[in-house]
């Protein structure tokens, strides 16, 4: 602490800092955990030392086998000097975006620059390998922990999470473009048409007996209007945490899966992953043009509901790219409110509306 109250004014201040990988240095591993934990507990619900391990555990293989739309957790130890001051976590997801958080830094080294300064090393490692947008979701209300305003980054508000992870917070989304890719922008398609075909049977978590082939090119071809780096890693994810094995599991992503086969065809397949929290996260909803109408996407809406209510959920979030107008539209006349649209996140030129309910659970 010494260190910064005689370097305070020193306009070379932030010379002195670098940043690593945490997984070159386990020694600070504990650090770590006993950081985050105390950071985001208040902020967050159903929060203990599991999910700092987690972070460690998948950053240490590079990859998270359980992942769906994330690929990996990358985090990053910053130094002042040769002393450990605080730590950053990347998310990084499919489409070319990685996500901040959770930002710690030691209490002395807070409402100096530090995070800022430790972010922006950060992110530059991410740009030189092409990412191309960064955001984070951070709480409202964390005055006591925050130790960032993340409009000095120009990062710009895209969301207002209302009680997204906790009962008594609520949380902010802010994102920012590092790059545009393309110079022409690519046409997203608008699907306004209703089909007129009507869902018999919806089939819940039972994946296993579905043909792979078709699923992997059911979901690769309905998803890359809207999403990029859609493969049959993807479709694994959905497979593995539909299945009965991993439901009680949280680190291994567990999911509902509904899914709607005529004459052995797919024609549907919605997704639904309990978070911490309380919430109930809908994305994919996919559903083949002879079937998009708004009685079958209610339908649907009622089995993710029953599910929700069944795991107890407090909130239910559906994930709708702006191209999709029949299921923005029936969701909007049903009692889903906006929480805001969250700018490219999967693929470039292509926003995404999420809309949100709270539930009653069943007594």
């Amino acid at each position: 602490m010494n260190k910064i109250l005689k370097c305070k004014n020193n306009q070379n201040i932030f010379e002195k800092l670098s940043i690593q990988r945490l997984k070159k240095y386990p020694i600070y591993n504990e650090i770590f955990i006993n950081l985050v934990t105390q950071n985001i507990k208040d902020s967050y619900d159903d929060i203990d030392e599991s999910f700092a391990k987690r972070l460690i555990e998948i950053d240490k293989k590079g990859f998270d086998e359980y992942g769906f739309f994330t690929l990996g957790k990358d985090i990053w130890i910053c130094f002042y000097d040769d002393l450990p001051i605080g730590f950053e976590v990347i998310t990084r997801k499919r489409g070319g975006s990685i996500k901040l958080g959770p930002t710690c830094l030691l209490p002395e080294y807070r409402g100096k620059g530090f995070a800022k300064e430790m972010i922006e090393m950060v992110c530059n490692n991410y740009v030189k390998n092409g990412a191309r947008k960064v955001y984070v979701t951070a709480p409202i209300n964390n005055y006591s922990t925050a130790v960032l305003d993340y409009s000095k980054l120009n990062l710009k508000l895209e969301a207002v999470l209302c009680k997204n992870y906790s009962k008594n917070s609520s949380d902010r989304v802010c994102g920012k473009f590092f790059n545009k890719k393309n110079n022409n922008k690519e046409c997203i398609p608008v699907r306004t048409n209703q089909g007129p075909n009507l869902i018999k049977k919806i089939i819940k978590n039972n994946l296993l007996e579905i043909n792979c082939e078709k699923l992997n090119d059911f979901i690769c071809e309905n998803m890359k209007m809207y999403f990029d780096d859609i493969d049959r890693t993807f479709t694994k994810a959905i497979v593995t945490g539909s299945c009965g094995e991993n439901k009680l599991v949280y680190e291994h992503k567990c999911k509902d899966s509904f899914i709607v086969l005529e004459n052995d065809e797919i024609e549907c397949l919605v997704v639904a992953t309990p978070k911490r929290g309380g919430n109930y996260k809908v994305s994919p909803f996919l559903i083949s043009n002879s079937y998009l109408n708004e009685k079958n996407i209610l339908e649907l809406v009622n089995e993710i509901e029953q599910s929700a209510c069944l795991l107890k959920r407090r909130k239910i979030s559906i994930f709708v790219p702006v191209g999709e107008v029949v299921i923005a539209n029936t969701l909007s006349m049903n009692n889903y409110f906006c929480e805001g649209i969250l700018r490219e996140p999967y693929k470039e030129n292509c926003d995404i509306i999420l809309f949100s309910k709270f539930i009653e659970e069943q007594k």
